[in-house]
């Protein structure tokens, strides 16, 4: 989508400039190579057609956790 192309465009300027930032790309915790879920075993991860909900935000939030250690504070 020509959005979210413009947002990677933007990001894609920012690590350039400021090496030390790290972008996320949240997308592989909710998407395959086939299609984006929306809900995960019984539980609807999104309140609405944009934004997680309490159980997307903490799916979401443990992944990044889990994968990036040290991205808030903790000791690798």
């Amino acid at each position: 989508n020509q959005q979210a192309k413009a947002y990677a465009d933007t990001f894609d300027k920012v690590t350039q400039m400021r090496p030390h930032v790290k972008i996320i790309k949240i997308a592989k915790y909710l998407c395959d190579d086939k299609a984006c879920r929306m809900t995960l075993g019984d539980q609807i991860l999104y309140r609405d057609k944009h934004h997680l909900n309490l159980n997307g935000s903490r799916h979401v939030g443990q992944r990044l956790v889990a994968e990036n250690p040290g991205l808030f504070g903790q000791a690798p």
